[in-house]
C-alpha cells in the first residue's frame, strides 16, 4: 500500500497483539499518518447480550408517611364511585366479589364466577358486545379486580338499563340498593384487587402489580424482590408494618384464599384508653393489666361479606371496600377486632390471629430510598 509509512506496522503489529487496537483501527491510523487525517473512524456499537447487566432497580424516593397516608385515602376516596339514580348522586365502595367466592345469595343466576357474571351482565346489557371498554368493566369487575372507574362504568349502565332493585325491605337506601345490585350480577373487588391497586397508589410509583387487576394474575407471585422487601416478624412479638405495607394473611383452613390488606397506620395505643378499654371479661385482655401495651393497626381492603350481601358482623361491618382496625395485646400475644368509629369503642377477641387468621403474617413493603 504506496504512501504509507511500513515503520508504524512493528509497533501497530505489537499493539494488536497486547489487546490495545482492533485490526481496522490500526491500518486506520496508518492510514492517516499518510493522507493527512481523511479517513474517518469505523462507527462502534455495544449490543447486548444475555450476560449484559440490565438494571432494574426502580427509582427510590424516601419514604414520606404522611404523603403515603394521604395517597391511601385519595385511593380509598376514588373506590367511592359516584353513581346517579333519577337524578340523585350517590357515592358507594364497591361489595366483595372473589372469583369462585359467594355471590346471588337469591340464586337467582350463577355469579359465583367472571363466566357467570358475563352471562349475567351480557343478558342485561346487549350494547356489552359491541363496547369493549363496558365488556372489559364488566370481566375485570367480575373477578373482583376492577379499578374505580371500570366498577362505576358498568354499574351505571346496570343502573340505567333499570337493573336497580326496588327501594324496599332491607335495601330501601340508594347505597344498598347499588350494593345489592353490585351482588346480584356478581360484581365488586376482592382483596388481592383492592390491596395491589392501594400499594401501588400509596408508594406513587409502579411496583410491578398492574397484571393483578389487568390480568387476574396472583399477588403473590407478582409481589418480587426489585420492589418490595420482606419485614422479618418475630413470633409473640407485634406485628413490623408502617403504611403503605403490604400483609398477607394465611386461612386457618387449609386450602382457603386468605387474606390481603394495605397497611394505613400502626400505633400504640394511648395508655389512658387502655384502661378505659380493659375489660377482664374480655378474653383479649386475658392475664393483662390495665396498662399493657396495645397496638393499633389500621387497614384498607376488601372484605369478605361471608354469603351474604349485607352481613353484620360483631361491630356492624358488611363485606366490600373499607378501612378497619386491628389491635394487639403485648402482655398475652393476643389479638382483636377493634372498632372505635361509634361512642362506645369495642374490642372483638380474634382467637386464631388477626382477622381471625393464622398470626403468621407476612408483611411487604414497597423500596424506598432508605437502607433496607
Amino acid at each position: 500500500m504506496a504512501g504509507i509509512n511500513t515503520e508504524q506496522r512493528p509497533i501497530a503489529v505489537q499493539r494488536v497483539a497486547q489487546g490495545g487496537f482492533n485490526p481496522f483501527e490500526t491500518l486506520r491510523r496508518a492510514a492517516n499518518d499518510a493522507l493527512g487525517g481523511l479517513v474517518p473512524s469505523k462507527p462502534t456499537t455495544t449490543k447486548p447480550t444475555s450476560t449484559t447487566p440490565v438494571n432494574t432497580a426502580p427509582t427510590l424516593a424516601p419514604y414520606d408517611k404522611k404523603a403515603t397516608q394521604a395517597r391511601l385515602d385519595e385511593f380509598r376516596e376514588q373506590m367511592r364511585s359516584s353513581y346517579t339514580i333519577d337524578g340523585r348522586t350517590v357515592k358507594v365502595a364497591p361489595q366483595f366479589q372473589m372469583e369462585g367466592g359467594l355471590s346471588d345469595p337469591e340464586g337467582k343466576g350463577p355469579a359465583k364466577s367472571r363466566t357467570g357474571t358475563m352471562a349475567k351482565v351480557s343478558a342485561a346489557l346487549p350494547e356489552l358486545k359491541q363496547n369493549p371498554a363496558l365488556r372489559t368493566a364488566a370481566s375485570a369487575a367480575g373477578m373482583g379486580r376492577a379499578t374505580p372507574e371500570q366498577m362505576q362504568l358498568v354499574t351505571q349502565a346496570l343502573i340505567d338499563a333499570g337493573k336497580l332493585p326496588p327501594a324496599k325491605g332491607d335495601h330501601t337506601s340508594d347505597s344498598a340498593r347499588v350494593r345489592k345490585l353490585q351482588w346480584d350480577f356478581g360484581l365488586g373487588s376482592d382483596c388481592a384487587g383492592y390491596t395491589a391497586q392501594a400499594a401501588t397508589k400509596a408508594a406513587g410509583r409502579d411496583l410491578g402489580l398492574t397484571g393483578v387487576n389487568r390480568n387476574g394474575d396472583a399477588l403473590q407471585g407478582s409481589i418480587t424482590p426489585q420492589q418490595f422487601s420482606r419485614v422479618p416478624q418475630e413470633p409473640g412479638k407485634p406485628m413490623r408494618a408502617r403504611a403503605g405495607d403490604i400483609v398477607r394473611l394465611n386461612d386457618p383452613t387449609p386450602g382457603e384464599a386468605g387474606h390481603w390488606v394495605s397497611v394505613y397506620d400502626h400505633q400504640t395505643m394511648n395508655k389512658d384508653r387502655v384502661a378505659r378499654l380493659h375489660d377482664s371479661q374480655n378474653d383479649f385482655w386475658k392475664g393483662s393489666p390495665k396498662n399493657a401495651e396495645v397496638h393499633v393497626y389500621t387497614l384498607d381492603s376488601s372484605w369478605g361479606a361471608g354469603g351474604d350481601w349485607q352481613t353484620k358482623g360483631e361491630q356492624g361491618e358488611v363485606g366490600g371496600a373499607d378501612r378497619r382496625k386491628w389491635v394487639y395485646n403485648s402482655a398475652n400475644d393476643r389479638w382483636g377486632s377493634y372498632d372505635d368509629r361509634t361512642k362506645t369503642p369495642t374490642i372483638v377477641y380474634t382467637e386464631n390471629g388477626p382477622y381471625d387468621h393464622l398470626p403468621d403474617v407476612k408483611v411487604y413493603r414497597p423500596k424506598t430510598a432508605e437502607a433496607q
